[in-house]
């Protein structure tokens, strides 16, 4: 794993993401398993839903909002929007949370018991000047990771 620096204060911890640096046997496995639940991952989300599906877009929802408010603007209807900034999601997500949200939506145990053993075992060392020791994470899904995006979805659905 190593640290990104965003932007901001150099000194400052938060100012940097975390981004793992998968191998490539586990990128594929991955992938494989992306492919294999993307289909039944997405018929499970509501329309509202576009960030990290094909072919929809957050853009497609951004036109949408945008003529929303030109629409209430016209006639002179009062509007109300609230928007939800995830910051650091990928990194709250626990691990069974996740796995369970998998399962509420009819993923096959097979898979859910497979990809709660990956993060279960999950470990990491951290590349700042050298390499740290080994060390297990407790929370989160993987930057980088092709199934992190669908399984924090697929999480964020069950909690709604």
């Amino acid at each position: 794993m190593i640290l990104l620096y965003k932007k901001g204060d150099a000194e400052d911890l938060r100012n940097y993401s975390p981004i793992s640096l998968l191998p490539t046997a586990y990128n594929i496995l991955m992938k494989i398993i992306t492919n294999c639940l993307s289909r039944q991952l997405d018929s499970c989300q509501p329309i509202e839903q576009a960030g990290f599906r094909k072919p929809i877009s957050t853009m497609d929802h951004i036109f949408t909002m945008r003529e929303v408010i030109s629409r209430c603007n016209e006639y002179a209807i009062l509007l109300y929007m609230a928007f939800i900034d995830y910051k650091k999601e990928f990194d709250l997500l626990r691990t069974l949370a996740a796995t369970t949200s998998l399962l509420r939506i009819g993923i096959p145990s097979c898979y859910t018991e497979l990809i709660q053993n990956i993060y279960e075992h999950a470990t990491a060392t951290i590349k700042i000047d050298e390499y740290s020791e080994k060390m297990p994470i407790m929370r989160g899904v993987r930057q980088g990771d092709p199934f992190s995006p669908k399984l924090f979805a697929a999480a964020l659905e069950c909690m709604f």
